[in-house]
């Protein structure tokens, strides 16, 4: 029985002794000069995760959130627009051009002499402004500006009877076609100015800035504020723009869709409106340009409500 109880003994130190070196042999310590182990072929990718560039994965959307059932988009359809004015896709059009205050496409005036009637152009270090046949938007006519680069200016300006407007609420509407906007300059295309309420004067203005930004810009102070829309160049574009006194606010469209980025308002900008009694469109450049100004500016309107852009004829 001894002898049979010590073989039995033996037996199992040896399975123990066998079992601890495949255990060892299984999982090497750090630094052991051991073969890496073949590479297997790598995890697929979980259907509910996506790479991110940045380095961690985040989770896909859920299909079904994205994509509201039929009932729900019907409902959401069916719920008041309460978003902000400047989110609309273009300002609601209540005034037909022929009907606004002022509504004009230049085929009245004579070709080669600048806009006359209530129009008053000024010129200034070698700005020109005339009425051309060379491109028009709709009819025969435009208004063509040329500038020789540098600070020059041309512009038509309109006060009394047209302004100052109900509620002193200036909406305006132009077609304008760019051969190339100035770059590293600061430049108006349209300016609406008067007297503050408690003394003084102040403008608002749009125009462009830096590589042909649009520009919003306040006077006094010359207070800028822009964002990432750019004035197209070689092409027709219909420029919309909101100057409202009553709560000195700015907005601006173009080809109809706004330039949200470009909003002015009393959260964004305090820029205290005055009344607009003065209106000038054209190109006045600020500083030295290298670029030769061509600009053609048709069907230009103004109301104290919204015009739509006018159809191509």
């Amino acid at each position: 029985m001894k002898v049979r109880s010590r073989c039995w003994i033996g037996l199992v130190l040896a399975l123990l002794g066998c079992t601890s070196a495949e255990q060892r042999r299984g999982a090497a310590p750090a630094g052991d000069d051991q073969p890496s182990p073949a590479p297997g072929p790598a995890p697929a990718e979980d259907a509910a995760t996506v790479a991110r560039p940045d380095g961690p994965r985040a989770a896909a959307p859920d299909a079904a959130a994205a994509e509201p059932a039929p009932a729900a988009r019907d409902a959401s359809a069916a719920a008041p627009d309460t978003r902000a004015p400047d989110a609309a896709s273009a300002p609601v059009a209540t005034v037909d051009c022929k009907t606004a205050k002022l509504c004009d496409d230049f085929e009245a005036y004579p070709a080669g002499a600048a806009p006359q009637g209530a129009w008053k152009a000024t010129t200034g270090n070698g700005g020109t402004l005339t009425v051309d046949t060379s491109k028009a938007w709709s009819g025969t006519k435009s208004l063509h500006i040329t500038t020789p680069g540098g600070g020059a200016r041309a512009v038509i300006t309109q006060g009394k009877p047209l302004l100052p407007l109900e509620g002193n609420n200036l909406y305006g509407r132009m077609m304008m076609f760019f051969v190339q906007p100035p770059f590293t300059t600061h430049y108006t295309l349209v300016r609406a100015s008067g007297p503050l309420p408690g003394g003084g004067n102040a403008t608002y203005s749009l125009g462009g800035f830096s590589k042909a930004n649009v520009l919003f810009n306040y006077q006094p102070g010359d207070l800028l504020r822009w964002g990432k829309g750019v004035w197209p160049a070689n092409q027709w574009t219909c420029v919309q723009w909101q100057f409202d006194g009553g709560k000195d606010e700015a907005r601006v469209w173009l080809d109809g869709q706004p330039l949200t980025d470009m909003t002015v308002s009393k959260a964004t900008k305090d820029w205290p409106a005055p009344s607009f009694q003065t209106l000038a469109i054209g190109f006045e450049n600020c500083c030295a340009s290298d670029v030769k100004v061509q600009l053609w500016i048709d069907d230009v309107a103004v109301d104290d409500k919204p015009i739509d852009c006018p159809k191509k004829p």
